[in-house]
């Protein structure tokens, strides 16, 4: 049935393009012309609003953004807290985000798209969408370390010291008897990312438990290049400042069955020094049914759909063609 559907559009292209050429020749210029325009990557995009002094209640308002009505969870009342820095403009270590689309300039690349949410980083928020600082972070901008200490969950993941936590929790009970597991999607970034020996690090942790690993057992950090999508500094390739980021993965992490009341603990951190910023991009924290924790690969939506556009620049694209072909061996014959 395709086959045939793709079958009739090749035929109306050259009908259509048969008779246009009758009438002017001027259209194989600007079939060519719109086609040349329509011939590019999905459109990148981030628009980040920070979290600033000004943002009353963080912890609630951060709540808000990741956990939607329908969530399967009910957010113990004053249970949440919200450790980062929250100051205006490059200081600030926490933003909302939307619209996350990054496409590859090359087209070579994956797209990567996720749901809006909360944006946690070991320094600076307010990254630019180019990748052209080597250094992105407070030192890099000579401004001051956020002064959050370290965590001490991470600090037992990595084993060493960690420094300027950003880390959001809650406590929570579901709302259907059935659930069994929180899942959510998020998007590692790192300017540590490939060169850095040393490793920030990123834990979601139900019950006192991390269950943020990828795959093949690695925790959620900058030293595991299998999971990355290389944006090398000054390629343009992707519109994020960050060395290297995540697919859109999709992380399951069971509660203790023992418990009532369950608590979530979301934290990023710098591990060993604070130089080179790292970030997480979290959205739509749900109740799950669900009993293996982990990661098991990216999520389904981690590669943004082709655009409708596209398959339009095709068609647009070989009209052009066989337009240009038509003009060609019709003005050899005249």
């Amino acid at each position: 049935m395709l086959n045939v559907i793709v079958c009739n559009i090749w035929r109306t292209i050259f009908f259509i393009g048969a008779k246009m050429l009758k009438s002017t020749r001027s259209i194989v210029g600007g079939a060519i012309l719109v086609s040349l325009s329509l011939v590019s990557t999905a459109a990148s995009a981030i628009d980040l609003a920070l979290i600033e002094s000004s943002v009353p209640d963080p912890a609630e308002q951060i709540l808000t953004r990741l956990i939607g009505n329908g969530s399967g969870i009910v957010v113990v009342p004053g249970s949440a807290s919200f450790i980062g820095r929250a100051e205006p403009g490059n200081l600030a270590q926490s933003a909302f985000y939307s619209n996350f689309n990054l496409s590859d300039s090359t087209g070579l690349g994956p797209n990567v798209s996720i749901g809006d949410g909360v944006l946690l980083t070991t320094g600076v928020a307010n990254f630019p969408l180019t990748n052209t600082v080597n250094d992105w972070s407070a030192q890099g901008l000579n401004i001051p370390f956020p002064p959050t200490g370290g965590n001490s969950l991470l600090s037992g993941l990595s084993g060493g010291s960690t420094y300027n936590q950003n880390v959001i929790s809650f406590d929570f009970v579901f709302s259907n008897s059935t659930s069994r597991s929180l899942q959510m999607n998020f998007v590692f970034g790192s300017e540590e990312f490939p060169t850095q020996s040393i490793t920030d690090i990123f834990g979601f942790f139900v019950d006192g438990v991390n269950h943020a690993y990828f795959p093949n057992g690695d925790l959620i950090g900058n030293n595991a290049s299998s999971n990355f999508v290389d944006n090398p500094l000054g390629s343009g390739n992707y519109k994020i400042e960050y060395n290297g980021f995540t697919k859109n993965m999709l992380l399951t992490a069971p509660v203790d069955p023992s418990l009532s009341v369950h608590t979530a603990v979301i934290a990023i951190a710098n591990t060993n020094d604070s130089f080179y910023d790292s970030g997480v991009f979290i959205s739509n924290i749900r109740a799950s049914n669900k009993t293996d924790g982990g990661i098991g690969g990216p999520d389904s939506n981690s590669i943004a759909p082709v655009p409708v556009g596209s398959f339009g620049t095709i068609i647009l694209t070989f009209f052009a063609l066989s337009l240009s072909y038509f003009f060609i061996r019709r003005k050899r014959f005249l």
